[in-house]
């Protein structure tokens, strides 16, 4: 499925404070389970009453916008929803919601033009893809070639790797340079052939 290719390790020890924790191989950055619970990804496999969704529904309209809303940073204690992500718990985006419209039309408008002028950088099948690696945020990573079905590890085999998926830069533009956006990506490579001074 989609979602970060991070990986983790669950470490369960009772003479470790906290006892149940995850700990990530990139960095050994750790995520603590201190309170008993379960992810939101569990209860939901566990099929919950409509009732119970609806608490869930409620408790996430009333939550601040954070980076990453997936279902395993979602915890549930008790009858209490909350984010958990360590990553990124300090920042929210609530207050540009107000410009998404207007920015997610300009960077589909603009990945649009790209297919139409440049379609072996940004077409459906590009010979010379503006974008090596991005994120799975949808749009950020447009651009990139699509891997053979089931051949993502030869795709990214000798590629660098930019920072994690929501750090920034996270794009691996057709430079090998790491860059926030496709749109950085086309902007370096009208750059290189001197097309813009």
């Amino acid at each position: 499925g989609k979602g970060h290719k991070r990986r983790y390790v669950l470490f369960v020890d009772r003479a470790d404070n906290p006892p149940v924790h995850l700990q990530r191989d990139s960095d050994g950055s750790r995520i603590d389970f201190t309170r008993t619970g379960l992810t939101l990804k569990l209860l939901l496999a566990l099929k919950p009453h409509a009732a119970l969704k609806q608490s869930l529904v409620a408790q996430l309209a009333s939550m601040p916008l954070f980076e990453d809303m997936t279902t395993w940073n979602l915890y549930m204690t008790g009858a209490t929803l909350m984010y958990i992500d360590q990553d990124s718990i300090m920042q929210t985006y609530d207050r540009w919601l107000p410009m998404a419209p207007e920015l997610l039309s300009a960077v589909s408008n603009y990945r649009h033009l790209l297919e139409l002028l440049a379609p072996d950088q940004c077409g459906p099948a590009p010979g010379d893809p503006l974008v090596l690696r991005g994120p799975w945020t949808p749009l950020v990573g447009a651009c990139q070639k699509k891997p053979a079905k089931g051949n993502q590890q030869s795709a990214d085999l000798g590629l660098p790797r930019c920072s994690n998926a929501l750090a920034k830069p996270n794009v691996l533009c057709h430079d090998r340079q790491c860059r926030d956006t496709f749109v950085d990506c086309a902007k370096a490579f009208a750059q290189q052939r001197h097309w813009i001074h």
